[in-house]
């Protein structure tokens, strides 16, 4: 369950994509990066070095702007079948390869 369905007084991000994406980045170039996906307070990110970063594109991530990850959650929750499905699935073959393996 998601925060916000239950405490409704905290502003919930928008989003239509929930992947991250790849910027290229120069050092000393401002970059804006939207956190709520209704472009009302973009956050201000100058980077040190140059190169490829993963910007969140889900607006949940704990290292805004960067991607930790937290779109697998956000994808999970709005597919819950698929995720559980998924999720046994993984287990299932994990639990049966590893019986087999540590068989005396």
């Amino acid at each position: 369950m998601v925060w916000s369905e239950w405490w409704p007084h905290d502003p919930v991000p928008q989003s239509k994509v929930t992947d991250p994406y790849l910027v290229k980045t120069n050092p000393q170039q401002v970059y804006w990066w939207c956190a709520c996906g209704l472009k009302f307070k973009p956050v201000m990110y100058v980077p040190q070095n140059s190169g490829r970063k993963l910007m969140c594109g889900c607006k949940y991530s704990c290292r805004r702007p960067f991607c930790d990850g937290s779109h697998l959650w956000v994808k999970a929750h709005k597919n819950m079948p698929k995720a559980a499905l998924g999720t046994f699935g993984f287990f299932f073959t994990f639990g049966v390869f590893t019986s087999w393996i540590l068989h005396p």
